[in-house]
Order: C-alpha cells, then structure tokens, then sequence
C-alpha cells in the first residue's frame, strides 16, 4: 500500500510511464527518461520495503509450535476478586505444570494431560503454553485448583502487617496478606472484613 492509498482510501492517478508523451524537444525527452527511471526506483524501494515489514511481522506473529510428549507450563492468573481492586494491585500471572502434550488441536491448540483434581478442560489455545525450561520463575508450587478460565484462587500465606484508617464516622482495618506463590513484595493490603468473608477458616 502506497502512502498516498494510505491516506486518502484509494490509487493516485498518475500515467504508468513519462514516456507515453511525444516530445519533440530532446532536453525534455532526456529530462523525462531521467524521471521515469527514478519513479521505477522508487516503486522497487517501496516493495521491498513492504515485504521486508510483512517479513518481520510474520516472524513476531509466528506462534509457538509443539510436538506431541513436549512438556509445557501453562499461563494462569489469579481470579479476579473484589480483595484486590485497582491497577496497583493486580498480580502477575503464573506459570503452572509443567503437563505434558497429548495432542495438536487444530493449528492453534493442545491437548493437555492434567492432574485429575484440576477438574478443568484438557485444551488451551497456544498463546497460554510456555515451552518447559527448568527452574523457571514464577511456578505454582502448592496445590491449586484452575477455573475453567485459566485462572486460579489466591491463598493466603500470612499476615505481615495490619493498620486501621478513619473515615467520617467509622474506621476500616486493612492487613498486608503475603499471597502464596508470590513474592513478598507482591504482598497487597486488603479489607479485613472482606478477607474473613472470602477466608473465613484462616488462622490469624
């Protein structure tokens, strides 16, 4: 696509060659020859600049590709919760597995062999599977249950810190939860009230 289409929706119209005009001035036949070589260099650039740009964006857009046995880890992220609201204080996604590849669904999709106890359906799109690497970061390691979203819910592993802000006329106690899997520093402050409603069986 030309910049001119790009902008306007549609072709310039220009004559295919300078050279369909009589001339009966030979300056200007040359003159014209000159321009007609430069317009075909022009055209030659900007197509092999729009293929190489069609080249580099094909090679991003390459997804990943796995064989049948190849083991993966699969992209899950916390359940969305009203505990945690906000850009703050959203967490990062994880990594959980890895599980092995049963089979190629399509040309986008795997089947996978997962533990029974996640009692979620056995095939992800490609864009949630990371190739297997050894002692890679950020990997679920307790037990867990997935949604049939991909996600998982949060758990909390302790209390670092507890403090109390005054409203109008009431008060509201937050605490610091240090959230299993995650890092200290990925700790959030959360409503009291709404963690006893969400965890009512953790020991404080």
């Amino acid at each position: 696509m030309t910049p001119f289409e790009a902008m306007y929706g549609y072709n310039c119209l220009t004559p295919p060659s300078f050279l369909g005009f009589p001339n009966k001035v030979e300056v200007s036949k040359e003159m014209l020859d000159k321009m007609d070589e430069e317009l075909g260099k022009i055209k030659k650039h900007m197509r092999e600049a729009q293929l190489r740009q069609k080249k580099f964006y094909d090679l991003k857009r390459r997804p990943l590709e796995f064989q049948v046995n190849d083991m993966v880890f699969l992209k899950v992220n916390p359940h969305r919760s009203n505990l945690l609201l906000g850009k703050d204080h959203r967490l990062s996604p994880r990594y959980a597995g890895p599980f092995k590849v049963l089979k190629k669904i399509g040309s986008l999709a795997y089947l996978l062999e997962l533990p029974k106890y996640l009692n979620v359906h056995l095939v992800f799109h490609v864009s949630l599977l990371k190739r297997y690497v050894s002692n890679v970061a950020h990997v679920l390691q307790d037990n867990y249950k997935l949604k049939d979203d991909g996600s998982f819910e949060l758990q909390p592993e302790i209390i670092l810190d507890r403090k109390e802000r005054f409203l109008r006329n009431r008060s509201i106690v937050e605490i610091l939860v240090k959230w299993h899997s995650y890092l200290v520093e990925d700790s959030s402050w959360v409503n009291l009230d709404d963690f006893l409603t969400h965890y009512p069986s953790f020991q404080f």
